[in-house]
């Protein structure tokens, strides 16, 4: 987003690299057989051949790497297509924020538990924004905070969408982070009001529409 100091110069690169997720029974042995041997624990990476593999889960790795040997991969590996909507679905109830195009604005890092997760470290130089995270985190209260919900069936949620606190009725107070189907129903990540966990403040998908059932995340915030 940002070129400080440096005479560089930006290319989008994106059609040359392929990002694919692999879960499932097996998986990691799969990996295994092409030399893609990932340590215990969430986020350990092993690289192989020019592919990258990163733990994200149990049975459930990310593979990044250049477009034709990660497709290569992909063809050993065998393993059946799944929906895009089936990775989404894994990363929320993770508790782990994808911000896309339409939210890329909108929170500062503790808003999305970037920091309960690792994904914001306190200790390194000087970045764009890094005084009001750093305000937030030491001498303020995020009032706004990410959690884990369920909409009943027949609810469309998409991210950026707007969500209603009763604290404050008719205005929206909350926003979808993101959103995947589950047996019949949504699943969500989103930036709500405190009070949504704190109180039991009911949280609704429009000022008099249905509410959302607060469900638990897999870390403490």
């Amino acid at each position: 987003m940002f070129v400080l100091r440096s005479k560089v110069t930006i290319s989008d690169v994106s059609q040359d690299y392929l990002q694919l997720g692999i879960w499932g029974e097996e998986s990691e042995a799969r990996l295994a057989a092409l030399g893609l041997e990932v340590a215990p624990g969430e986020l350990a990476l092993s690289n192989a051949g020019g592919i990258a593999a990163i733990r994200m889960g149990e049975e459930r790795f990310l593979l990044l790497g250049p477009a034709q040997e990660a497709a290569h991969a992909e063809a050993r590996l065998a393993l059946p297509a799944a929906p895009e909507s089936d990775w989404t679905l894994a990363e929320i109830r993770a508790g782990r924020p994808l911000i896309v195009h339409a939210t890329q604005d909108l929170f500062v890092p503790q808003m999305v538990n970037l920091e309960a997760v690792g994904g914001v470290d306190f200790k390194k130089g000087c970045y764009p924004g890094q005084e009001i995270v750093a305000r937030a985190q030491y001498r303020g209260q995020v009032k706004r905070r990410m959690v884990r919900a369920r909409a009943g069936s027949g609810v469309t949620l998409a991210p950026a969408q707007d969500l209603y606190s009763d604290d404050l009725p008719g205005q929206a107070s909350g926003t979808v982070v993101s959103a995947a189907p589950a047996d019949g129903t949504t699943e969500i990540l989103a930036v709500v009001p405190v009070t949504a966990t704190t109180e039991r403040t009911p949280i609704r998908v429009a000022p008099d529409g249905p509410t959302l059932e607060i469900l638990e995340l897999p870390y403490s915030t």
